[in-house]
């Protein structure tokens, strides 16, 4: 199995690998994401209740609290039919190392790679379909002021530039973005949503992006299916987890 997304330099769990450079065959029904993770199930919504009552007021500085951001996470009762695995750690992007040959697309490449830009901080999980095959990466970012805004104002504006296609450098590794295409998508206070196929050494991996505010707080997701085509945004995912997001 080789690794086509570009890997997020702080993150050690492989949650990210969603069966990238896999045959058709090989992103499992209702597989694991590589490097495990703790599973999010409908027992775990007692814990998430203990961590909401918590966080019921804001960070310091208005942010919403990584306690929070943990309680926003799906459970198994709050989207029947998925298996959630939480990422154990949280991490602060201001960007993902990745070097794009059009520097106004370096808000969709971080995009791909799970990194909502300038987020104070970011927590994650895996959605695996308990039918069927494929998988979603989840990540929740909390903002400040009007940076969740900003950030949204740049994925649009990157949308038309970089459809044309862009490289991106990440070390020694060459990826190439062809074939992005926006997608419309309601949902929260603004979206964002488009296709684009990610390639590394011949192996492309198709993948479909929604990128979502609300208030100052974001939702990423990163839906691939191993290689094959993504036939549709994944919006019982997005509508589920907006409902969560504070």
């Amino acid at each position: 199995m080789r690794s086509v997304r570009p890997r997020r330099p702080l993150l050690a769990a492989a949650l990210a690998l969603l069966a990238a450079g896999c045959g058709a065959g090989d992103a499992g029904e209702g597989s694991a994401p590589a490097g495990g993770g703790e599973t999010v199930t409908a027992s775990a919504t007692a814990t998430a209740a203990r961590e909401e009552a918590a966080s019921a007021t804001p960070a310091a500085d208005g942010t919403m609290s990584l306690e929070r951001q943990y309680a926003s996470l799906l459970t198994e009762k709050d989207l029947p039919g998925y298996r959630g695995y939480r990422d154990g750690s949280s991490e602060s992007l201001a960007a993902s190392a990745l070097a794009p040959d059009k520097p106004v697309c370096k808000p969709i490449a971080d995009a791909v790679v799970s990194v909502p830009s300038g987020a104070t901080h970011v927590v994650r999980q895996v959605l695996v379909p308990l039918s069927g095959k494929g998988r979603t990466e989840v990540s929740v970012g909390a903002y400040r002021g009007a940076d969740a805004q900003e950030w949204l104002t740049g994925l649009k504006s990157a949308v038309g530039p970089c459809a044309t296609g862009f490289e991106a450098v990440q070390g020694t590794e060459r990826f190439t973005y062809t074939g992005l295409r926006a997608e419309p998508l309601a949902a929260g206070d603004e979206a964002v949503a488009w296709s684009v196929t990610v390639t590394k050494g011949g192996v492309a991996v198709p993948l479909r992006l929604a990128v979502v505010r609300k208030k100052s707080n974001v939702a990423l997701f990163v839906t691939d299916a191993g290689g094959r085509p993504v036939v549709r945004q994944p919006k019982e995912i997005i509508d589920a987890q907006v409902v969560k997001l504070p």
